[in-house]
């Protein structure tokens, strides 16, 4: 049952991502001039016991020339359209329950399992969640977490290498896996 919740809201938050980056959907950037006036923002997950760290960025962030083609190990930041950070923001502040939980100010680097980090024109908000947190919490933040790197999956990268790439996806946790089945 937790996999087919979690399955549709991956595919409706793709569509709605997708809906939004083709200009199908709407938008606050009309035109390539309110696209440079995007607010810049970055979202991040982080694993913390694989050491993982992943980001989004939007044009108005990062370059993504200049992040690109720059040689590096770190494939971990990748840059997306102002447009579908729009709609990254819209959800952590509507359906994914992210501003329910998040505190205000970057998240600890220690003391966590993990976390998602929002560094947005507002502030900078932190979710962070251990063995012992609510499951209520835990739940809504696995979804979060398999929304997040579905999305992260779907932005393409061109990033420059220096030859040693050393780079894992993290997984579910058997307790996380089996989390929808009390």
């Amino acid at each position: 049952m937790l996999r087919s919740i979690l399955l549709s809201s991956v595919v409706s938050s793709l569509v709605l991502l997708a809906a939004c980056a083709s200009g199908g959907g709407a938008s606050r950037y009309s035109t390539p001039a309110q696209a440079q006036d995007a607010l810049p923002a970055r979202v991040v997950f982080r694993h913390a016991e694989q050491n993982v760290e992943m980001a989004l960025v939007n044009d108005a962030h990062t370059d993504r020339v200049e992040l690109y083609s720059q040689a590096r190990r770190d494939y971990s930041t990748k840059v997306t359209e102002n447009e579908v950070m729009d709609a990254l923001v819209e959800y952590l502040y509507g359906e994914s329950r992210f501003m329910r939980y998040a505190q205000p100010g970057p998240a600890p680097r220690s003391g966590y399992h993990k976390y998602g980090e929002a560094e947005l024109p507002n502030g900078t908000f932190h979710w962070a969640v251990h063995k012992y947190s609510p499951h209520e919490e835990l739940l809504a933040f696995v979804e979060w977490q398999t929304n997040f790197l579905a999305l992260w999956n779907q932005v393409a990268q061109l990033q420059s290498s220096d030859g040693n790439v050393n780079f894992t996806v993290p997984e579910l946790t058997p307790r996380q896996r089996n989390a929808g089945k009390r």
